[in-house]
């Protein structure tokens, strides 16, 4: 029989057609390995094997939620389609933006006809998503990297009973405590599964570190620039700090939407205190790890993120971390 099709319960053979939802960047994922290019965040060329892997021998579709709007065929039977949150002119609730988002979501999914999801975002997306999911009783795999939230009672409510239908087989969410919080918030516990890339960094492997007190010190930022992550609170920390003549220099490592206008505003409140390295190699963050005097994970509330890479190699670096609740 082909690898392109399969056989359900009543022997009749279909075509199997994979779609992907997913946030970065796949198409740009996809050059870096082929250049030989190093990671820019750890696991990335794990999480390329494991979908080609997948979607070997089938036509399939990855639609990347952070990525420049294209459309364009990887070979393969393979397709890519970026579409990135979607512009307003001017400001308008979330909720709307989501809701525009969800809907052009929805219209690749429907172009493409597919007999199975993997679902890999949250929120308002990921409940529109599996709506459709559920009506059209699509072989889904849901993987997430958030924690789950009682407190957010709309999203939840929704977003759960939709989970637990019989199409959805496995819920994987990125280590012990998230894979807890969904069944805390009533996901069945047979669905549950809890993730992680192989990690090859380890303490014991990385000497003690001592903080000279009379030295600079080196504060660490790594991971998407953006305000929900709390760079911008770094930026007031650098301010606060430097109008305390301490001796302190920040350094924030990634990309992101937003990073021209908080390079903007750091320049304009920290007197040249906190520097912007933009996107560098894996190996290269973490060589900054060991040298930092502190590495910082400051994300918000509403960005609700499970147990984050950076703080997992930050301490493999036994460098000390300042991090948000």
């Amino acid at each position: 029989m082909d690898a392109n099709v399969m056989v359900d319960n009543q022997n009749d053979v279909i075509t199997k057609r994979i779609v992907a939802i997913q946030h970065g960047d796949y198409a740009e994922a996809l050059r870096i390995i082929e250049r030989g290019d190093p990671e820019p965040y750890f696991g990335m060329g794990y999480t390329l094997r494991v979908l080609n892997t997948l979607f070997e021998g089938n036509p399939h579709l990855v639609i990347s939620l952070d990525a420049p709007a294209l459309t364009k065929c990887s070979g393969n039977k393979g397709y890519l389609v970026g579409l990135p949150s979607p512009y307003f002119p001017r400001p308008i609730p979330g909720r709307i933006t989501e809701f525009v988002w969800s809907y052009r979501i929805l219209k690749e999914i429907k172009r493409f006809r597919p007999t199975h999801i993997v679902l890999r975002t949250a929120g308002r997306k990921a409940v529109a998503i599996l709506k459709y999911c559920v009506h059209h009783e699509l072989n889904t795999l849901a993987i997430f990297a958030n924690y789950f939230d009682n407190t957010n009672r709309i999203t939840i409510q929704k977003l759960i009973p939709l989970l637990n239908h019989p199409c959805v087989a496995l819920v994987g969410n990125h280590k012990q405590p998230a894979t807890d919080s969904m069944v805390e918030c009533g996901l069945n516990p047979s669905k549950a599964v809890a993730w992680d890339w192989p990690n090859t960094l380890h303490p014991r492997d990385y000497s003690e570190k001592k903080i000279e007190l009379e030295s600079e010190y080196l504060i660490l930022y790594v991971g998407t620039i953006s305000t929900l992550k709390g760079v911008g609170d770094l930026i007031e920390t650098a301010r606060l700090m430097t109008k305390s003549n301490m001796r302190i220099r920040f350094i924030a490592v990634g990309d992101g939407p937003e990073i021209q206008s908080l390079q903007a505003a750091a320049s304009a409140l920290t007197g040249g205190t906190f520097q912007f390295l933009g996107r560098r190699p894996n190996s290269e963050a973490f060589q900054l790890m060991r040298q930092a005097s502190i590495v910082c994970v400051p994300s918000h509330h509403a960005f609700s993120e499970g147990m984050p890479l950076t703080l997992t190699e930050a301490l493999a670096s036994r460098t000390p971390t300042v991090i948000s609740d």
